[in-house]
């Protein structure tokens, strides 16, 4: 059993995040909605869903996703709240280490991907504890 340690947000697309503590399985992601989220054109939305992706801090091997976490209503601050939706196994694969994540907007036009957040830490549980060792 591994217990998690996630600090992380999606605040914006192109400015500078800042992080939030959330602890792990049961954690979600939060993201401003695209600036098109509700527009319509010709009888077509524009945005159609949005696909989370998480990967290590500098790479861009995707260890989740990409989650397509469909197209949530908004708050009345214009920020959408969606569970990150971890399994046990993609929780269990995760190595201790920094990883980033990035929300992206998906419609007939094509995706745009935001930048990815800050930085969030995952810790594992230390490995198993050797057996003890009674003497008299």
């Amino acid at each position: 059993m591994h217990k998690f340690v996630l600090t992380l947000a999606l605040l914006g697309w192109a400015i500078p995040l800042s992080a939030q503590v959330v602890v792990l399985p049961s954690s979600t992601v939060k993201f401003p909605a695209n600036p098109a989220h509700a527009t319509v054109v010709s009888g077509l939305n524009v945005v159609d869903s949005y696909t989370l992706k998480i990967m290590p801090q500098g790479s861009t091997t995707v260890v989740f996703g990409p989650r397509d976490v469909g197209k949530p209503t908004p708050d009345g601050s214009s920020t959408i709240t969606v569970p990150i939706g971890w399994t046990a196994a993609q929780l269990d694969a995760l190595a201790t280490g920094a990883y980033v994540a990035t929300i992206s907007a998906v419609g007939p036009g094509g995706t745009t991907e935001s930048s990815a957040s800050a930085p969030f830490v995952v810790l594992t549980s230390p490995p198993p504890q050797g057996a003890p060792v009674v003497v008299r």
